[in-house]
């Protein structure tokens, strides 16, 4: 891609009111901008951030054989009524009335639709189980919504939901989302904590969240400093300088930001919307539940508060909206400017039939210094230099934004470098 072809540019400017480290990264780094509070607009090199991340999901929900669907944002009061989470949800679920007078909400999770759609499609044993996810806009009106994409009115929201036959086949499935999971934060670059937590408007039970350590967290989990053991403080079964319940660990207090959550949802809503199959024995049964959360856009705000410095963000690569940052510098002889531009357009087309993605800064209004910030501020991974000095070697200056480490090579390696770097 061509800076100079692109939407949109790299601004350095936030809202005197966005208050989050990562708002205020992915405004200025221009990823993303905020239509009012609570609501952003994702531009070109923010979308491409999220479709990483959207794609690393999805890949895992496929490879467990989770069908993929897309339910309606728009559900009828009568559904929520049948769960009784029409008033119990709180003031955050979002309502609103037709011309007609029929009152309707925007989802802000699908548990009762899901449920609804498995009553009119599993009928006996030989339908279990199933699993279906989808990723959609969810909305919640949220009032504390001073953490970028942390926390939102409007957020894109991965969730499946699996349907059994019985508890225990939903407690393996359970315990195999664990690892799914864990699986997918590590792939986007996260070190995640299995929490335990309270069930809320989902479930009486308790559940289990998946929370990444953060100074910008909006959470507060209590950790065991032995063993695996953690639990979100909101339970108030432990506190700080207690001792471990498992181990006997001193347990201490961190802020974290959740990015994902599972729940064994049980037969509560399959009951409400009269989801039953029929067992092998001819016997009317009750569907067992369950559902598993992954906020995309929170995930990706969570990245962009914790992978930063003073410079700008420092995207993991494999979620990085580019891998490779091309700069061309510059140079106040005509003539020699006109050599480093065709060198730099040799490279970045070398790059591109390689299959290496490329964000090419080829402004010819705007000096290298200038350049450079820019670079540093999109966290691209790799920052690839041409000025007069390369051009006479026919090298290339190559600078990672994560390590600070730099390189020079040929650039008739830079193709092959890159290919292995960022496999």
């Amino acid at each position: 891609m061509l800076y100079s072809k692109s939407f949109a540019s790299i601004n350095r400017e936030v809202p005197k009111d966005e208050m989050s480290v990562n708002g205020q990264l992915l405004i200025k780094g221009g990823f993303m901008e905020r239509v009012t509070a609570g609501v952003y607009a994702y531009l070109p090199l923010g979308w491409r951030v999220y479709r990483k991340i959207e794609e690393i999901v999805r890949k895992e929900m496929l490879a467990i054989a989770a069908e993929e669907v897309y339910f309606s944002v728009l559900m009828p009061k009568d559904l929520w009524i049948k769960s009784g989470r029409w008033n119990s949800f709180g003031k955050i679920l979002m309502k609103l009335t037709d011309e007609n007078g029929n009152e309707y909400i925007l989802g802000p999770t699908h548990e009762e639709l899901a449920a609804e759609l498995a009553r009119r499609n599993i009928a006996t044993y030989r339908d279990l189980p199933r699993a279906i996810f989808q990723i959609q806009d969810k909305f919640r009106d949220e009032e504390e919504i001073n953490s970028g994409l942390i926390k939102t009115k409007e957020f894109i929201m991965k969730d499946l939901y699996s349907f059994h036959a019985t508890q225990q086949d939903l407690d393996i499935f359970y315990e195999e989302m664990k690892k799914v999971y864990s699986n997918i934060f590590s792939q986007c670059g996260l070190k995640s904590y299995i929490v335990e937590a309270a069930g809320g408007n989902f479930t009486s039970e308790n559940v289990h969240e998946f929370m990444v350590k953060s100074f910008g967290g909006d959470d507060t989990t209590v950790f065991c400093e032995l063993c695996d053991f953690a639990q979100n403080k909101e339970l108030k079964q432990v506190k700080e300088n207690d001792r471990c319940p498992y181990c006997g660990g001193l347990l201490k207090e961190e802020k974290t930001i959740e990015v994902g959550n599972i729940f064994k949802l049980g037969t509560k809503f399959s009951e409400d919307a009269g989801a039953f199959f029929v067992d092998r024995d001819g016997e009317k049964k009750s569907i067992f539940m369950g559902c598993y959360g992954i906020g995309l856009s929170r995930l990706m705000g969570t990245i962009a508060e914790i992978y930063h410095d003073e410079k700008g963000l420092k995207w993991p690569t494999s979620i990085a909206p580019y891998p490779v940052y091309l700069i061309k510098m510059n140079d106040t002889d005509p003539r020699v400017d006109v050599r480093i531009k065709k060198f730099t357009d040799r490279l970045y087309n070398q790059l591109n039939d390689r299959g290496i993605e490329v964000f090419y800064d080829d402004r010819s209004e705007v000096g290298g210094g200038e350049k450079i910030i820019d670079a540093d501020l999109s966290g691209i991974p790799y920052q690839v230099v041409v000025n007069a000095k390369t051009l006479q070697k026919d090298i290339v200056e190559i600078k990672s934004r994560n390590t600070g480490k730099t390189e020079f090579l040929k650039r008739s390696a830079v193709a092959s470098y890159f290919k292995k770097m960022i496999q």
